[in-house]
């Protein structure tokens, strides 16, 4: 019963942006067996902007994204959906404290196997300009340097795309992208069709665009 007090209590405090309340907050965030009542601590904290709290919130985050797929092939769904809750509010206290350190996980987020009626894919997306400041281009090329997942690329360039990065810059990563597809010998897929439609429908010549195309046409990448 104690539990559905704090929770009132907690959200209350969350909306009065009670940062005197921020430690209290995180003692019951880190210690609580509730899910209810932790998803409520990790939001409250983000209203708060306790951004002191912020890395270990991102690592909740980042626990949630490797357990989830573990939890759904287990078929534990109330495992599951407890997780999937606590992505969710992970991801809305890092877009309230605008936590640009965190993009690579909310990222993840909205590539991992959590359920559509979870909201947690679609806060996800949502939140990566948020949290890029409408600059996402550096990090999502620093994704693409590692990765080797086509369906990462399409979703990279997907996010990329209704991002607010300029014209050039989403060509420049559209080329990126296809440059080191063919020089790994990755098997075209849907990522490529993209990636070429970025960068013939820019309006303005890119000159490292223009080169990246030359190189691949001419075999010389």
């Amino acid at each position: 019963m104690l539990e559905k007090y704090q929770t009132i209590l907690i959200r209350k405090l969350g909306i009065l942006n009670d940062r005197a309340s921020a430690e209290n907050i995180h003692y019951i965030m880190v210690n609580t067996q509730n899910s209810t009542l932790k998803r409520e601590a990790i939001e409250a904290l983000g209203r708060i902007a306790a951004v002191q709290y912020g890395e270990e919130i991102t690592d909740i985050l980042r626990e949630a994204n490797s357990r989830q797929y573990f939890l759904m092939e287990s078929k534990l769904k109330k495992g599951a959906e407890d997780n999937a809750g606590n992505a969710y509010s992970a991801i809305e206290a890092i877009e309230s404290m605008n936590l640009t350190d965190a993009f690579e996980p909310v990222f993840r987020a909205a590539l991992c196997s959590y359920p559509d009626d979870s909201g947690v894919k679609s806060k996800a997306a949502m939140a990566l300009d948020q949290i890029t400041e409408d600059k996402p281009t550096p990090t999502l090329k620093k994704i693409a340097e590692k990765e080797t997942d086509p369906y990462t690329f399409e979703k990279i360039l997907e996010l990329h795309g209704i991002s607010h990065a300029s014209e050039s810059e989403k060509s420049m990563l559209a080329a990126y992208i296809l440059t080191k597809s063919v020089k790994e010998g990755y098997e075209p897929g849907k990522y490529t069709y993209t990636a070429i439609d970025v960068i013939t429908k820019a309006e303005e010549p890119v000159p490292e665009t223009d080169s990246a195309v030359e190189g691949i046409l001419m075999g010389n990448y």
